[in-house]
């Protein structure tokens, strides 16, 4: 179910967003990496900054789409 929820994200008119999530540098990262590394022809491409995953990068038949730490980009 999820693996076609994502799926269903890479769309033209969804080139190049980016969806932000809270927990991306923990189990939610770790936990959505697993399925995206599961898609056939899916390029992932993690950013790592200070030991977190600040955000990971899908192509997938030429579009591409972000999923962003939101924790990480407020000011502190």
């Amino acid at each position: 179910m999820l693996k076609t929820c994502i799926l269903s994200l890479f769309q033209d008119r969804y080139n190049k967003n980016i969806i932000y999530i809270h927990n991306l540098s923990f189990f939610d990262g770790i936990f959505l990496l697993k399925v995206f590394s599961s898609i056939n022809n899916m390029v992932v491409i993690p950013v790592i900054t200070d030991s977190k995953m600040f955000n990971i990068e899908l192509i997938y038949n030429g579009i591409k789409i972000s999923f962003r730490y939101s924790f990480l980009m407020l000011p502190r």
